[in-house]
């Protein structure tokens, strides 16, 4: 467009002076050689600058393409891993949980323990003390009776063998022996 005007006035001007003609031409035409070379490198730098337009625009697209891949799997991960955070807590809490069953249960027997200990206590005491009393009842010398028992004879049977009081017969014999004294 603007060239047009100067190469307008340039061939004018060539025109004008004949003797300079042809050294005139032959700059023309180096100058129109250089301008088409120059127009055809634009032309190809606008193929070049679409295709880098092309390939920008692509790798965009591959990068978003990428990052959105990468923020489903990110979210795909973050929700496993709540997932796996939600199953850990839930066995912290049952764990939590049955630590308290452990400590009560075992605080109910140290208690039961304690009562166990305390009757065994009990029990041990009310044994010594039957013994003590079947011991008591059994020896024949701490009875009161026990002296008159002693010198009561029992006579003889007439077949050679001495007759033994039964039990209640013994304690007939003692009633008896009370009301005379």
């Amino acid at each position: 467009m603007k060239l047009d005007a100067h190469r307008q006035c340039f061939e004018l001007f060539m025109n004008a002076f004949s003797t300079y003609r042809p050294l005139l031409t032959r700059i023309k035409s180096q100058y129109d050689q250089a301008i088409d070379s120059a127009l055809k490198s634009e032309a190809d730098n606008i193929q070049l600058r679409q295709q880098v337009v092309a390939v920008e625009s692509s790798k965009l697209r591959a990068i978003e393409e990428t990052r959105a891949e990468a923020a489903a799997t990110a979210a795909n991960q973050r929700g496993e891993l709540a997932r796996r955070l939600a199953e850990a807590e839930s066995k912290v809490v049952k764990a939590e949980a049955r630590a308290k069953a452990a400590v009560a249960e075992a605080a109910d027997a140290r208690t039961l323990a304690a009562d166990a200990l305390k009757e065994a206590a009990a029990t041990r005491e009310l044994n010594r003390t039957l013994k003590q009393r079947i011991l008591d009842e059994s020896s024949w010398g701490k009875r009161p009776l026990a002296s008159q028992l002693n010198q009561v004879m029992v006579n003889p049977r007439t077949d050679g063998e001495q007759q033994v009081p039964t039990g209640g017969e013994q304690e007939e014999q003692e009633t008896q022996q009370e009301r005379e004294h």
